[in-house]
């Protein structure tokens, strides 16, 4: 589980460099794009098959949704130095929004 004392866009962009040499998981057969190329790397796909990749990817559904959840969840909550707002400095935040209606 991602913690929320780690830096946001550093951990979004280490996400997106992986899913840049690896399939990303898809839960329905509709929703696979039909992707023009493989993402993998060229050493990658002489000792693993495609279906394998794929495979492989799929089993990372799960962590894949909860990754998801937790950058939409957080979004509202990124400070601009990309670290993430602790529980006090949300109910500040919530309190000084709530006294200035």
């Amino acid at each position: 589980m991602l913690h929320e004392n780690k830096q946001y866009f550093k951990t979004i962009e280490k996400v997106e460099k992986y899913f840049s040499h690896h399939y990303k998981p898809m839960e329905l057969e509709e929703d696979k794009p039909q992707q023009q190329h493989d993402p993998r790397r060229w050493i990658t796909k002489i000792f693993q098959s495609d279906e394998t990749a794929k495979t492989n990817s799929d089993a990372l559904l799960i962590d894949y949704k909860y990754f998801k959840r937790w950058k939409f969840e957080m979004e509202p909550f990124v400070k601009n130095d990309g670290t993430i707002m602790t529980e006090d400095e949300r109910i500040a935040a919530w309190q000084e929004a709530k006294n200035h209606k």
